[in-house]
């Protein structure tokens, strides 16, 4: 019988639960075939007992994790093994490429890898040519964008790329997964057929597909409603409509609000739990993250209340699904242990991993998918890249964790007391006369709001859903202070009901407590 296991009640160590996910794909390249990534961790009797070569080892798996690698070393860092897993991914991705059409292969059907995984693909190379400048990795992007642009069929004023398409749905969205990244290459180099193949697919997704109708809602289930790729497709629409000609940015973004907020309000918990697709009865961690960049991207065009949701996702679900802990689960290979502690789960329920009635009645059987390793890190960079922000010469605290910029430093005593301490550094860049911004929690009263620069108190405006705090000198110590609240409530999901006591924005349990893998055990 498995003996359960105790979370640690730091649970909000961003730094640390990326570490700990880079860390997971180190153990899962093979040695044997070039460094090629497991996609799966296979269960037996529902343990995760073996690692496993699958169809999305290709461009998605090595895609997925080269980026990982280098939004890890981005934000905390590199050591050795990081490096030599990075260095590996990219040079098995190169082979994949290597082809007379110079787009991603798979090797296994000496064929295209799928639009999705071609996506992937994009994603890993243009993450690392942001990072590194390699001119040789941006005309190996460039010829891969041209090769895409080859295999990609024109309809008119749009392409397609048939081979995704299902019985139900054309699967725009798998194609449309690509955008993102072509629209960063653009950005990054001008490349004039990056914003042309993102166009046209951005075209084909919102304007030739059925499955998301006029008022944002997603009509169809299973893959052709991945909200995972939806999400990322509707992100990369609304940035491609800020650069082209050709496309309406105001009709985009009010469409993809009315999708953002129909998947949040009918699909979504307040803590962050989303499902694979509509009415899935599990989480998958991709999908938590791709909500997340699609929210940043409403942000981005003034709706900056979606701030309180990335706080609560960051804080919750997308922590939590994190596989922190493997040792109870009696994993006999070491390896497969190594592979997933880490990694971040794709069929959660809201208080287990390892859902125990996952999609179309299917029983947990101990497998565990890679690209949720991805999704997890992606999650988290974003949070953490985002949590403080520059506006001319005014910074804005954005989301209420513990953060260090360059220019100060957050720390923050939320969920247990509404406290949150900003030390600006004497830098050279602050010496001017700045403003802090400080978001207030959407549940905060108000009236209670306190804030003291070096223990005195100083006035502060509210604008927009901000607190504005002059900062007088470089070197200040500003305290902002307010009544956190505590709150209990019931939801149901799938037919089953959950208790959960929040304090803050942090859910502190929810009960009853899970079976194979418990979460929110945050009360000791």
């Amino acid at each position: 019988m498995k003996t359960l296991h105790t979370r640690d009640n730091n649970f909000l160590n961003l730094e640390g639960a990326m570490a700990l996910a880079a860390d997971s794909i180190t153990f899962r390249l093979d040695e044997t075939q070039n460094f090629r990534p497991y996609f799966y961790i296979k269960g037996k009797d529902g343990i995760p007992a073996f690692l496993k070569h699958g169809s999305w080892d290709l461009g998605d798996m090595t895609g997925r994790y080269l980026e990982s690698m280098v939004m890890t070393r981005r934000m905390i860092g590199a050591k050795h093994e990081w490096t030599q897993a990075e260095e590996r991914l990219l040079a098995f991705l190169l082979s994949l490429l290597q082809n007379p059409l110079e787009i991603v292969l798979d090797i296994d059907k000496n064929a295209p890898d799928h639009a999705f995984a071609q996506g992937s693909a994009l994603y890993g190379l243009v993450s690392y040519f942001e990072d590194t400048g390699d001119q040789i990795i941006r005309k190996i992007i460039e010829k891969f964008i041209i090769g895409l642009l080859k295999l990609a069929i024109p309809q008119g004023n749009h392409v397609i790329y048939p081979n995704v398409a299902t019985a139900n749905a054309p699967c725009s969205h798998m194609a449309g997964y690509q955008i993102c990244p072509l629209v960063k290459f653009y950005e990054l180099t001008g490349y004039e057929p990056a914003l042309n193949l993102a166009e046209n697919l951005s075209v084909w997704a919102f304007d030739h597909d059925d499955t998301i109708d006029s008022e944002g809602v997603i009509k169809k289930v299973g893959w052709e409603g991945h909200i995972h790729a939806w999400a990322d497709t509707m992100s990369g629409i609304i940035q491609c409509s800020r650069l082209s000609k050709n496309l309406s940015k105001d009709r985009i973004v009010e469409r993809c609000k009315k999708t953002y907020d129909w998947i949040y309000s009918t699909q979504v918990t307040d803590f962050g739990w989303v499902p694979d697709f509509p009415t899935s009865p599990t989480s998958e961690t991709c999908a938590i993250s791709s909500l997340m960049r699609l929210a940043l991207g409403l942000i981005r065009e003034g709706f900056t209340a979606y701030w309180n949701h990335i706080e609560r996702f960051t804080r919750n679900q997308l922590i939590e699904n994190q596989f922190r802990e493997v040792d109870f689960l009696g994993i006999e290979d070491s390896r497969v242990a190594g592979a997933l502690s880490g990694a971040f789960d794709c069929w959660a329920e809201p208080n287990t991993l390892f859902a125990s009635m996952r999609q179309w009645g299917k029983e947990d059987d101990g497998d565990v998918e890679g690209c949720c390793v991805n999704g997890g890190m992606r999650g988290i960079f974003m949070a953490y890249t985002n949590a403080v922000t520059k506006k001319n010469k005014d910074l804005f605290i954005n989301l209420l964790f513990d953060h260090e910029a360059s220019n100060l430093k957050v720390k923050s005593l939320l969920p247990f007391a509404g406290k949150i301490v900003i030390e600006s550094k004497p830098t050279q860049e602050n010496s001017l006369p700045v403003n802090i911004l400080v978001r207030i929690p959407d549940w905060a009263n108000k009236d209670t709001i306190q804030v003291l620069e070096n223990q005195k108190q100083v006035p502060g405006n509210i604008e927009s859903g901000y607190i504005k705090i002059p900062l007088n000198y470089p070197g200040a110590q500003i305290e902002m202070t307010f009544d956190t609240r505590s709150k209990k409530e019931t939801i149901t999901l799938s037919g089953k009901h959950y208790e959960l006591e929040w304090l803050g924005d942090t859910v502190l349990q929810v009960l009853p407590p899970g079976k194979n893998y418990p979460i929110y055990r945050r009360i000791m």
